[in-house]
């Protein structure tokens, strides 16, 4: 027989209507989404994966300040007026700029490890390549290196966490990789300062 009030829906004899037990269409059990939980790594784990990540970051965030202090040096070796020394200062925030969406994409298709290493090499080439310049077309190009992999260091670093962190921690962990993020721009001030004096500035991007 037809159960009351929905047509077309049959009472089994003996199910859970005829017992006096709840009414609910028996579809509805198998319609609800089955999920199992999300397997998150241990603390020791986490750290050692996210380690480059972060360090990443501060590096990123070093190369996007160091040339406040490199600047007048790089000015009196190649004859760059402040014009010049702008237009050379740019170039990491426009390669970094355009990188985004491309990198956003990237991370949902490859994941953060791939693309984190990937940006990394990038970087350090452009560093390289920044370091043993001899003109200023190759200071921009090795500038715009820098800028465009250290574009996916914030987001590879955020993704990673999500992915990896369990939601409780998830705070704490994002609030360390920003913490290495702002050591790397203070050593972009009086300690850059200090190894240029004492090294040089090609040897503080070719390290």
């Amino acid at each position: 027989m037809s159960a009351p009030g929905v047509p077309g829906v049959s009472s089994v004899s003996g199910g859970p209507a005829a017992s006096g037990g709840s009414t609910a269409p028996a579809f509805a059990a198998a319609a609800a989404p089955s999920s199992a939980p999300a397997v998150y790594l241990p603390g020791a784990t986490v750290f050692w994966l996210l380690l480059p990540f972060a360090l990443g970051y501060g590096a990123s965030y070093f190369f996007r300040n160091v040339n406040a202090v490199a600047g007048p040096v790089l000015a009196d070796e190649f004859g760059i007026g402040p014009g010049g020394l702008g237009f050379l200062t740019s170039a990491y925030f426009l390669a970094f700029s355009l990188a985004q969406i491309p990198l956003g994409v990237a991370l949902d298709r490859f994941g953060p490890a791939r693309v984190n290493t990937a940006m990394l090499l990038t970087s350090a080439s452009g560093a390289v390549i920044f370091g043993l310049a001899v003109n200023t077309t190759w200071l921009t190009i090795g500038r715009a290196l820098i800028g465009l992999g250290a574009g996916a260091a914030l987001m590879s670093a955020m993704s990673a966490v999500h992915l990896w962190v369990a939601p409780q921690r998830r705070a704490t962990t994002i609030g360390l990789v920003m913490m290495i993020g702002c050591i790397g721009a203070l050593t972009a001030s009086t300690p850059a300062q200090l190894l240029i004096d004492a090294f040089g500035w090609r040897n503080i991007f070719l390290v």
